[in-house]
């Protein structure tokens, strides 16, 4: 997978994607007071790994903890993607599994932004969605059997709307068509 120097927006397939997915990235000047749109570490290049946080509540003390873990993002092909989620074992947060999805880009579908919306991070503002065909995405967790979400499912992106434009852009012209605009 080639990288071609484009300003402001991802320079990898595999960045782009993870930035496509539902806005991961290590750069950006959106506001961080929202849990998925904090900018990540980069832990790795080689493959791209990002450390994860999320805030999690205590069932025991009440507390709100924050737990960390790994995403690493491969790419099968143009198109398709390997999002491996490596969460730490815990009897406090059994939902916190950890995980493999495969997301195929060329099932998504970026609608164009509307003039009359006000898009987050904008006060009031909501979030970018992007739709999805059968089949976009598929998770498997260890002991359970592999689930493929249907074109019901969408997703949101905690990013500056014309920045998720230009990277749906970029990714259109330098590794997967996807169903945009």
């Amino acid at each position: 997978m080639g990288a071609a120097t484009t300003p402001g927006i991802a320079q990898s397939a595999e960045e782009t994607a993870a930035f496509l997915l539902n806005g991961m990235s290590d750069t950006g000047s959106e506001p961080g007071t929202l849990t998925a749109a904090r900018n990540l570490e980069r832990l790795s290049d080689d493959p791209l790994t990002f450390r994860l946080k999320i805030d999690m509540i205590d069932q025991e003390t009440q507390q709100s903890v924050v737990v960390e873990g790994t995403v690493t993002v491969e790419a099968v092909d143009d198109c398709r993607y390997v999002f491996a989620y490596d969460w730490p074992r815990s009897t406090k947060f059994p939902q916190l599994k950890s995980h493999i999805r495969t997301v195929d880009f060329g099932k998504a579908f970026y609608p164009p932004l509307s003039s009359s919306t006000v898009y987050w991070p904008s006060k009031n503002g909501v979030p970018y969605e992007y739709r999805q065909d059968t089949g976009f995405s598929c998770s498997s967790r260890e002991g359970e059997e592999t689930k493929c979400y249907g074109e019901a499912m969408h997703g949101s992106i905690l990013r500056d709307p014309t920045r998720i434009m230009a990277a749906v852009d970029y990714f259109n012209t330098n590794f997967c068509r996807t169903k945009a605009f």
